[in-house]
This record gives C-alpha cells, structure tokens and sequence, in this order.
C-alpha cells in the first residue's frame, strides 16, 4: 500500500457486491462506524476511512504546520484511496462533518456517488455552531486543544443517552495533535460558503438524511433544505441525537439499508 494513502480497512462481501464507503466527521475515526460493520459487510463491500490525522492516518504533511487543509484537499485524499482501491462508483455514508466531504466529493467526481446517506448532517451553521466557533477561535491557542474538544462534545451531545458517542468522539479525538485539530478547526473558516452552495444545488445522486430529533444543532436546517430537492430524503430517528449511527445503531442501519436496497 502507498505511504500517502489514507489508512483504511475493507470488508469483502463479494466480488460484484456494491461499495459502501464510511466517512467520520471531524475528531472521530473509522472506528466510529463498528456498530455498521457487522450488519452491512453482509451485503455490501466496505471501506473504513480515517480521514488525514486522525485515526491511524498521518497528517500528509507532518513538517509542514503552515500548511492550510481545504475541503477539497480532503476529499482528494479520499478519491485518490479509492482510485488505488478501483473502485469507481460506490454509497456513501457520512456523520457530520463527513457529510461535507461527501457532497464535495459528488461535485470532484459524480460518476464515483451512486447514493449518499448524510447522518447529523451539517448543511447550515446555526446560531449555537458559528458560538462555538468563535470560543474555538478564542481559546484555540491558549488552552490545549482536548479541552476545547471535549467542552465541544458536550455541548453537542450533552445528553444521558449521547453519553456513549461523546465519550468515543472524545477517546478518538485523543490520537489528533494540536497542529492537526488547528488544521481541522479552520476549514469552518470555509464551511459558511461550502454549505451555501450545497443548499442551493440539489444533490446529484439520490440522498436521506438521518437525523436525531434532539440534534438541536443541524435538523432545523436539514429539514428546511430537504423540502426544496426533490432527490432527497429525511427520516428523523426519535429520542436520539447528533451522532445517531451510535445512539440508535439498530434503527440507523435499519433505516440505511432500507435507502440502499432501492439502489441495490
């Protein structure tokens, strides 16, 4: 495997099984996706991502702490792991952040998008998101990065039953560095422009959404933005939160397949 590729794992179901392919949103891992892995590895050929510095991903560019990440940079990371895998079209599936990537991916390279399935997806940043925003900007350089991520954690997920998927966010949030988590936090710097131009375009692939109805932060938009494009989809999963794919993993897969199974 080439040292500049993304670290990745894969499930083979089959040899003509469809891809599905897992993208974490910021401060989490592959590893975020194991409640996933054993249900759709039965019908479905699986990639686990770990975006640049996180996970078991390096930064790309450790001697260079100047260095400024895009969401385009990301995403290449992604298509150029999946251009060494040949994999050429594939389902997509993002939590939060990931699906940011997503959607840039489907505007990189459509032909690889056969479907996507945004979870807490993040298509506005509201009132409370751009807040956090700017006490990350505040403090980002006076107090270590874990404490910042873990007050973000949970102020997101600050629930009893978020208690799992705050704490697994937060121990995969430990194998970030601070240069890494800086890097990660600017790209909100471009996000207000990103989202605005996702919730003008209609997706170009079929899409749902997956959100928890106490993700206070995301579905107000997500449910505005739905209603104005025809390809795409919700379903809100009651008494869950932002990170539903952990919350209510049952539900979650079970919502998801049945998406997917219509594409199949």
């Amino acid at each position: 495997m080439k040292s500049s590729l993304l670290h990745h794992k894969t499930y083979i179901c089959a040899p003509n099984a469809d891809w599905l392919v897992f993208i974490h949103g910021a401060g989490g891992s592959s590893a975020t996706w194991f409640k996933q892995v054993r249900y759709f590895r039965q019908y479905y050929n699986i990639v686990l991502v770990d975006l640049r510095g996180h996970g078991e991903s390096t930064s790309r560019d450790p001697n260079n702490n100047s260095q400024r990440y895009s969401f385009s940079l990301v995403t290449q990371d992604v298509i150029d792991l999946l251009d060494f895998l040949n994999i050429k079209s594939a389902h997509f599936v993002g939590m939060s952040m990931g699906t940011i990537i997503v959607r840039t991916l489907i505007e990189i390279r459509p032909a690889l998008v056969k479907t996507m399935i945004l979870a807490g997806a993040t298509v506005k940043l509201n009132c409370y998101a751009q807040g956090l925003i700017t006490i990350g900007n505040l403090f980002k350089d006076i107090l270590p990065y874990m404490w910042l991520y873990r007050f973000f954690a949970f102020v997101v997920m600050p629930q009893r039953c978020q208690k799992e998927a705050r704490n697994i966010f937060i121990n995969e949030a430990r194998k970030l560095n601070k240069e890494e988590f800086k890097r990660w936090f600017a790209l909100t710097k471009d996000a207000q422009t990103i989202l605005k131009r996702h919730r003008k375009l209609a997706p170009q692939a079929p899409t749902i959404y997956i959100m928890g109805d106490k993700d206070r932060f995301f579905l107000e938009a997500v449910v505005q933005n739905v209603s104005r494009h025809e390809t795409s989809h919700l379903k809100v999963m009651v008494n869950c939160g932002h990170v539903c794919n952990i919350e209510q993993p049952d539900r979650f897969n079970q919502i998801a397949e049945e998406f997917l199974s219509q594409y199949r």
